[in-house]
């Protein structure tokens, strides 16, 4: 897909076209005379008033060298310079998207042969899954699955990246991770889908149908605002926090949740949505198999947490020496509560994953 090179405003997109905040030097805007102030109401002749029409009008390109930009201020011309994609040994990268009430932009790499597929359901943060130019802990895993000859499929939330809309509710996410696995199911490439739930994400999986099984890191079953209490009120007494400052810190988180708009980046009938949710009785009602892997310095969730997602499913719980919460590696819990997130990357969990998935599709061992 073309790179337009133009940082947009803020909102970037109304009823006249897109508007430009800024434009970056040697890209497609700047040759095209585009300026910070300008609205674009056009590209290649098709109107540009949302991120569906941005993608349907750089799809519309082709591989045309040159495309016609038009803005409030006239007519220009640019040399088509294309977005680089991602690179994966052995696979094919593919972006692509989801139509609902909006657009969702999908990110899915493929081997040349069938095979089983992981359907990744991120965390409670809003972080794009486009890993260009980058190689955070999950890209590792994901890149690491999809080297390992498993299809593996990612989805921008709402409003993330090139998807559409606004900040969702718990309930709209849910139908978009349903949304996103319905695709993958039917696709003729796919032999059999696993979730892989990380944190939140493992909280959506037991209420999605149709997966083959369920792989859940870092997550928990209990009711949503026991889990911030516990894991605030934990947090802080591994920092030194005396009870008092954990008290009032519990009691002020409480009194957002319960007031403000936007809490942990999410809305507060997203927050009360999730609390209202049986996440118990959903993993009970789930019969397809279950792997709970456990990092042994994940201080986010604990361990018993996480045993009781595997007694309630039941399935297997399997510690992942020295993890964190974000997947790496820490050789204490003293040095992950120093640098979380920042240790180093290790590819055990990717080998766990792997075996469990060939194991509940009979896809076999890699070859």
């Amino acid at each position: 897909m073309p790179l337009l090179g133009a940082e947009l405003a803020s909102p970037p997109f109304s009823a006249r076209g897109m508007h430009v905040a800024a434009v970056r030097a040697g890209s497609m805007a700047d040759e095209a005379g585009l300026a910070a102030g300008d609205v674009v109401v056009g590209i290649g002749g098709l109107p540009v008033r949302s991120v569906r029409e941005l993608r349907r009008a750089w799809q519309a390109i082709g591989a045309e060298p040159r495309v016609a930009i038009e803005s409030e201020r006239g007519l220009h011309e640019a040399t088509v310079q294309r977005r680089p994609s991602e690179t994966v040994p052995g696979a094919t990268v593919e972006y692509g998207q989801i139509d609902r009430d909006v657009s969702l932009r999908t990110i899915v790499t493929r081997p040349a042969a069938r095979a089983p597929a992981v359907l990744f359901l991120q965390g409670i943060g809003r972080s794009s899954l486009d890993f260009l130019g980058g190689a955070p802990p999950i890209a590792r895993l994901l890149h690491g699955l999809a080297a390992e000859g498993l299809v593996t499929m990612r989805l921008e939330r709402r409003g993330v990246g090139e998807s559409e809309g606004e900040l969702p509710d718990f309930e709209t996410e849910v139908g978009d991770a349903q949304a996103a696995l319905a695709w993958l199911c039917a696709r003729p490439f796919v032999q059999g889908v696993v979730l892989l739930g990380h944190s939140l994400g493992g909280m959506i999986a037991p209420l999605l149908e149709g997966a083959t099984a369920r792989v859940v890191y870092g997550t928990t079953a209990r009711p949503w605002f026991t889990t911030l209490e516990e894991g605030t009120r934990r947090q802080l007494l591994l920092r030194g926090a005396s009870s008092v400052e954990i008290d009032a810190a519990w009691a002020e988180e409480r009194r957002a949740l319960d007031e403000d708009e936007i809490v942990h980046e999410r809305s507060r009938a997203f927050h009360q949505q999730l609390a209202a949710t049986d996440l118990a009785s959903a993993w009970r009602r789930c019969a397809a198999p279950t792997l709970v892997l456990a990092g042994e310095h994940d201080w986010v969730v604990d361990g018993e947490e996480q045993a009781e997602v595997a007694a309630l499913a039941g399935g297997e719980i399997r510690t992942l020496p020295g993890l964190d919460h974000a997947f790496t590696h820490h050789d204490s819990l003293a040095a992950s509560l120093a640098a979380y997130g920042k240790g180093a990357w290790n590819s055990r969990i990717v080998q766990e994953i792997v075996g469990f998935v060939h194991e509940v599709t009979g896809a076999g061992s890699v070859g």
